[in-house]
């Protein structure tokens, strides 16, 4: 659930449709905290992997809120699968007793191997924070 999405001032979203079976893009909005004026930011994601071929389900899935519609959507799948994003709470009720007390630590990456499944925090960046959009990855030609 990309619950960022939900606030009323931000439009983050999962980008659909995806671009390659195998890749999950997103955009999320960019701001700053009041009276911060760094341009360097840090994301964290709890990213899980699963087989490209296995059906989402309420542990696995890609969900954005449409505020038209004002509710949950997945990338693909039902939308049911969405469901426990307004709760917030899409854990099944025995992943607490599965992770053992080293795994809940809160360091740079956290990984989790369950099966065919495997679940990780991951940090990006620093990113900088740009005014204009098309600034960022551009290079300027000519110029005398």
């Amino acid at each position: 659930c990309l619950v960022d999405g939900r606030l009323d001032d931000t439009s983050s979203a999962f980008i659909t449709p995806r671009p390659q079976e195998d890749m999950l893009r997103f955009r999320i909005d960019v701001f700053r905290f009041a009276g911060d004026t760094r341009n360097l930011i840090y994301i964290t994601c709890h990213l899980k992997v699963t087989p490209a071929d296995q059906a989402p389900d309420p542990q696995n899935k890609a969900c954005s809120f449409n505020k038209a519609r004002n509710t949950w959507v997945p990338v693909e799948g039902s939308r049911d699968i969405c469901s426990c994003c307004e709760t917030g709470n899409c854990e099944p009720p025995a992943l607490s007793r599965r992770l053992n007390p080293m795994e809940r630590w809160h360091g740079r990456r956290f990984r989790r191997d369950a099966g065919k499944e495997v679940a990780a925090d991951v940090v990006i960046g620093p990113v900088l924070l740009s005014a204009d959009p098309g600034a960022v990855g551009q290079q300027q030609e000519g110029g005398d």
